[in-house]
């Protein structure tokens, strides 16, 4: 099974609030997963702690917008664009490119889990492998997503190679 079609399958068993709106998302999910070597679980599990997958997600006390909940003012995706699904994959991939620039924010994915959630490098390098609240939380949600994708299909077809 390719990549893309088992992210769809897993939302769907899952099962996994606006499960549609990741099917409609996942050679994105899946192209971004690849980029920044992130399991797609990951970012499946990221979007559902942010906003349970709402394009129109507005978080009324840090003005946090969209899916993965972007801040406005730290992206050069607009305001707007922030609140459908190719902007907050756009805002996404900005970030995740923008985090891996830092040499502080290291390469695990506690480690940029956390920047993601704080923004704070040094605190998060000080965190080590245990990362943050908000990494724990993300890495739990993502959990049973990899257990049923692997029992659905253990040796899935990438197109990437």
């Amino acid at each position: 099974m390719e990549i893309p079609t088992l992210i769809c399958v897993v939302a769907l068993l899952a099962p996994v609030h606006n499960a549609q709106t990741i099917c409609e998302a996942s050679q994105e999910i899946d192209r971004i997963a690849w980029e920044q070597s992130i399991p797609w679980e990951v970012l499946i599990a990221q979007g559902i702690h942010e906003s349970r997958w709402t394009t129109t997600a507005i978080n009324p006390k840090t003005g946090a917008l969209g899916v993965f909940q972007q801040m406005p003012q730290w992206s050069p995706i607009g305001r707007q664009d922030l609140l459908t699904l190719q902007g907050s994959l756009d805002g996404l991939t900005h970030t995740l490119n923008w985090i891996r620039k830092w040499p502080r924010a290291g390469g695990s994915i506690p480690s940029i889990l956390c920047v993601y959630g704080s923004g704070k490098s040094q605190w998060c390098e000080a965190q080590g492998l245990r990362g943050s609240q908000y990494s724990r939380t993300v890495e739990r949600l993502a959990g049973p997503l990899v257990l049923l994708s692997r029992m659905l299909d253990p040796y899935p077809e990438s197109l990437h190679f």
